[in-house]
């Protein structure tokens, strides 16, 4: 976001920043400072809950908050990234033109990563029938509660919802007995989705593919691909035919980024001739555990663990490896680690994610292998360590990606095509 805003003021749009977060005050406050000649605006929004699974986007106080500082602010055009329903919602009813990023899968899906329980991208669209059985597999308890959850009735899942509002959270019972409403409520910020906005940026054609499953008609859709900062090429490491190849791993270490998978294909492998590089770190306790049975179930293997790391260091670990892998296994938005690596020169092997392919040309500036398919992964990785001459053409015809210059111009034109006609646009938030 601090790179988008130093875009467009370098393009003399004016805009300002608004923060949201949630307090326990009870009152709304406003807080204004300058950042860099930017207007940065705090917005603290009373819960209406403690419970969780009550919390969304569409409660009122979230709805008048946003509406009373937009009345303030006056803006031409509000980009919303995040917040993004509530924001189009009150948009609209206060004729603000309002864009919406899809910055991840959870804008349409209520399991927040388009992931199917038994393992799958899902391109089905927002049902109870189609996501009950993924939204309870990944909730604590779900699996438990499965059988009686999925025999209740619409109605009698609405009374539940309405009971579960009026108690303290009550852990393996609420989140699971709360699945329906989780859905209920995605489906009604995706009937927002269908009608505020005037127009949704999808980073990917993966993105704008689930935006259109859900009803969201393809003229709102805008596929803009994102950009980042350019970095230095830099050539291979030498030796490269004499030493290990090295892969390197960038991201959480989060179960849908399929890092068990890349370290499954690694298994079988010589481990004398292939090193990878893991950068990264786990956050939630789930993460946390994740990560500790994948570092307990390959102890054999070449892999070297950095944790979380500055960007300076990210970098620095690009320019050490050889390729980039990104084995991602849900619906990846965009993929911004792979723009990363092959602005600095490096080949990405990657999964069919989504956002992979519209980056990655099988055979020019990297590979392509099915989502979370281990074999396929291990095959790739083989032909790879066996002909590592193939590892250095590649490198070097790695063409150019999308700069955030561009990025910034083409989200200009889109401000300039949503904006009232009545004057040039001069404002944004």
């Amino acid at each position: 976001m601090r790179h988008l805003v130093k875009g467009l003021l370098a393009q003399n749009i004016a805009c300002c920043v608004v923060s949201i977060s949630r307090s326990r005050t009870g009152s709304t406050q406003f807080v204004c400072h300058d950042d860099e000649g930017v207007s940065v605006w705090q917005l603290s929004v009373p819960f209406v809950s403690e419970s969780p699974q009550q919390v969304h986007d569409l409660q009122q106080p979230m709805l008048i908050a946003i509406a009373e500082l937009l009345q303030r602010l006056k803006p031409d055009v509000v980009h919303a990234h995040g917040a993004k329903v509530a924001t189009a919602k009150v948009c609209h009813e206060l004729g603000i033109p309002c864009i919406v990023t899809a910055h991840h899968g959870g804008l349409v899906c209520p399991n927040g990563t388009l992931l199917h329980w038994q393992g799958q991208i899902c391109t089905q669209p927002v049902s109870r029938q189609n996501c009950l059985r993924c939204v309870l597999h990944s909730t604590q308890g779900g699996n438990f509660w499965a059988p009686v959850v999925q025999r209740l009735s619409e109605p009698v899942a609405h009374s539940v919802m309405n009971t579960l509002h009026r108690l303290r959270n009550i852990p393996y019972v609420s989140p699971a007995l709360s699945a329906p409403a989780a859905i209920m409520r995605k489906q009604e910020e995706i009937a927002v989705l269908k009608t505020c906005p005037v127009r949704l940026v999808a980073p990917s054609n993966a993105m704008a593919a689930a935006l259109r499953n859900n009803g969201v008609s393809a003229e709102r859709v805008r596929v803009i691909p994102h950009g980042i900062p350019l970095t230095p090429r830099k050539p291979l490491a030498e030796g490269l035919g004499h030493r290990p190849v090295r892969l390197l791993f960038v991201g959480r270490i989060h179960h849908i980024k399929g890092l068990h998978v890349l370290l499954q294909a690694l298994q079988g492998l010589p481990p004398e001739q292939v090193e990878l590089h893991i950068v990264g770190g786990a956050v939630e306790q789930p993460e946390k555990r994740y990560q500790a049975d994948l570092r307990n179930s390959f102890k054999g293997a070449n892999v070297h663990w950095h944790g979380k790391c500055s960007r300076d260091q990210v970098e620095h670990w690009l320019a050490h490896c050889d390729i980039s892998v990104h084995p991602t296994i849900c619906l990846e938005v965009f993929g911004l680690t792979i723009a990363e690596a092959l602005a600095m020169g490096r080949p990405v092997l990657a999964s069919r994610c989504g956002g992979a392919e519209m980056q990655i040309e099988h055979g020019q500036n990297g590979w392509l292998v099915p989502a979370n398919d281990v074999a396929s992964l291990q095959q790739q990785l083989a032909a790879l360590i066996a002909a590592p001459a193939q590892i250095g053409a590649m490198a070097k015809q790695v063409g150019s990606v999308n700069s955030l210059q561009q990025h910034v111009v083409d989200l200009i034109s889109l401000y300039h095509d949503v904006s009232p006609p009545s004057g040039p646009l001069e404002s944004l938030r």
